[in-house]
C-alpha cells in the first residue's frame, strides 16, 4: 500500500495533464491589442567618417549610403505610410 500523501506517477501524469489544459486555455483567451508607438522610419547619417577607411574610398561609402541604404529606408517609409492609411 501507498501513503496517499506520496505522489505516484498516475498522479503526476493527471496534474501534468490538468496543468497543460490550464495553460492551453490560458493561451487561448482574447488578449487585449497592444498600442505600439510608431517609430519615425527616416534615413541615418553614416555614424563614422568614410575618409577613414583606407581600404575602400569615402566617395565609394558615401555613394552607396545615398544610393542603396538610404533609398531603402526612404521606400520602407513610404510602404510604411501606404499600409497605414489603407487600414
Amino acid at each position: 500500500m501507498t501513503d496517499p500523501d506520496t505522489p505516484d506517477r498516475r498522479r503526476l501524469l493527471l496534474a501534468d495533464g490538468a496543468l497543460a489544459t490550464l495553460a492551453t486555455g490560458a493561451a487561448a483567451a482574447p488578449k487585449m491589442p497592444v498600442k505600439i508607438a510608431p517609430l519615425p522610419i527616416a534615413p541615418q547619417p553614416l555614424p563614422f567618417d568614410p575618409a577613414t577607411l583606407g581600404w575602400l574610398s569615402d566617395r565609394l561609402i558615401t555613394s552607396h549610403h545615398a544610393n542603396n541604404d538610404t533609398g531603402a529606408v526612404t521606400r520602407l517609409g513610404a510602404i510604411k505610410t501606404q499600409a497605414e492609411s489603407s487600414c
